[in-house]
């Protein structure tokens, strides 16, 4: 599933560190007995410890069950990860990464009781901002069957949501908890159309800083109407620099656009 992966020499430096960090975990979390720690359960995310251990809810995404749960992710974190790191920028991805596995432990305190590892719910998150940047790019579901990730996404988020019926021991509300990470996270900071009014409206209120939208159009027609009337001499230098800060920004947004596009 996914696209297929790059050298590792190639990766970004936040992707290289979340897969090295990853599988150091993993090793070190196979010998720490013999050194009489159990970082493992220090580390590993349960609902009745989360009071007395609140770093649980970000540290349970760099801890796997077995070679099999490492693997799995980490090739899906590679897969993915490359090409919506280098779109993102090493510090947005991390802080997107992170957010979407905090997301994800979160939403696990309300379905599971017992320990909760494993950096599913994040990957998920991660899958649908790539669905998101490249719709027309296709995957391979169950590594058979080809699909735009436009709509790939969407399956692997419906059978998530049926499985979460089956009982299978697979934290399966922490997956759909970082895909609604990447939903919000699209909607909010890649303003695309994608989502339900909900994400519309809970992205709109993560945009909310500062002076509103309209307030700036307002000032920017101000500041343009002044230009018509008295030429560009006529600003003064805080109108210069908000009207310099404006075109920047509206250039970053034009080319972010056309990235994920």
């Amino acid at each position: 599933m996914g696209s297929f992966l790059p050298p590792f020499r190639s990766l970004t430096p936040a992707l290289r560190a979340l897969l090295l960090a990853n599988v150091a975990l993993f090793a070190f979390c196979q010998v720490d007995e013999r050194l009489g720690l159990d970082l493992f359960s220090a580390l590993a995310l349960r609902p009745a410890w989360v009071a007395d251990r609140p770093w649980t809810l970000l540290t349970y995404a760099f801890l796997h069950a077995d070679v099999v749960h490492l693997a799995l992710n980490m090739v899906m974190l590679w897969s993915f990860g490359d090409a919506v790191s280098r779109t993102l920028g090493d510090r947005r991805f991390a802080l997107f990464y992170l957010a979407a596995a905090l997301a994800a432990g979160a939403a696990s305190l309300f379905f599971y009781n017992g320990s909760i590892v494993g950096a599913s719910g994040a990957l998920f998150g991660v899958l649908y901002v790539f669905g998101a940047l490249f719709p027309n790019r296709r995957m391979l579901f169950f590594w058979l069957i080809p699909m735009k990730m436009s709509w790939g996404v969407w399956v692997v988020a419906a059978i998530d949501l049926f499985a979460t019926r089956t009982g299978d021991g697979i934290a399966h509300w922490a997956h759909l908890a970082g895909f609604a990470a990447g939903m919000v996270y699209v909607r909010a900071f890649l303003r695309s159309k994608i989502g339900p009014a909900w994400i519309d409206r809970l992205a709109a209120r993560l945009r909310s800083r500062g002076k509103s939208r309209r307030e700036d159009r307002i000032d920017l027609d101000r500041l343009l109407e002044k230009i018509s009337e008295r030429g560009l001499d006529s600003l003064t230098p805080s109108e210069r620099a908000a009207l310099l800060r404006e075109s920047e920004r509206r250039r970053r947004e034009k080319e972010e656009y056309e990235r994920w596009r």
